[in-house]
């Protein structure tokens, strides 16, 4: 899903930075629909979410199309112009048989912050496959706090997955309690380098404990973090009992 996050970064920057209120939105709808470049296709998505009526624009363009690519693609416009109007759709699409639609719509419902939502995305992590798709959806339920989807990310933390797995326990971080430090204490053992900082990380946001992850940019021993999580754990979790 590294797509994704990238068009987000570059979505958000544009859609804060001014609206184009009064503007034609025909054209770049038009080209944006026909358009099979997809980095041409963002940029035109670009132009109009600078536009006051991009979200039911996009929302009429989203439940039209046929092209996977405009639809998806769309969706996420719809989640960065926060148009609520747009949940009962963005809801049926997290049925959608195509992944990309499914993750994109879970991601809209977390932008625009639509809690009714909730258990719709917690229906679909329990049937959910697709990486990505958890991913987004747990980043979304992670937007909603979404506590009760605990149970459900649980679950999911044990995709194949790393980068999954990282962005689930990153979401139990942001949404457990200290009754889930046992589950990811557990996760700092996992195979996986990453996956193990991705816990020590998510504890040190239920405990406000510093493990050592440097604040800003710069070199780290990545092993030196986890083994301070361990080693606390160790002297601590009978008071999680």
């Amino acid at each position: 899903m590294k797509r994704l996050c990238l068009l987000g970064f570059v979505i958000v920057a544009l859609f804060c930075s001014g609206s184009a209120n009064g503007q034609d939105l025909e054209a770049p709808l038009s080209k944006f629909k026909a358009e099979t470049d997809l980095a041409r296709k963002e940029r035109l998505l670009n132009e109009i979410l600078q536009h006051s009526e991009a979200g039911p624009q996009l929302l009429t363009l989203a439940e039209t199309t046929g092209d996977v690519d405009t639809k998806w693609m769309a969706i996420s416009g719809i989640g960065f112009a926060k148009y609520e109007k747009a949940a009962p759709f963005l809801i049926r699409c997290l049925g959608h048989e195509h992944h990309w639609v499914r993750a994109n719509a879970a991601r809209a419902l977390g932008e625009i912050r639509y809690r009714p939502a909730i258990p719709s995305l917690i229906h679909l992590l329990r049937r959910e496959k697709d990486g990505g798709v958890i991913e987004q959806t747990s980043f979304a339920l992670q937007l909603l706090q979404a506590k009760e989807a605990i149970p459900e990310l649980k679950r999911a933390a044990s995709h194949g997955s790393s980068q999954t797995r990282c962005c689930v326990l990153y979401a139990i971080g942001k949404l457990g309690t200290e009754s889930d430090l046992a589950f990811l204490a557990n996760r700092l053992y996992d195979s996986e380098l990453f996956v193990r900082m991705c816990a020590a990380q998510a504890i040190e946001m239920i405990t406000g404990e510093d493990f050592g992850f440097p604040k800003g940019s710069g070199l780290m021993n990545p092993l030196l973090p986890v083994e301070a999580a361990r080693k606390w754990w160790e002297k601590n979790q009978s008071r999680f009992k």
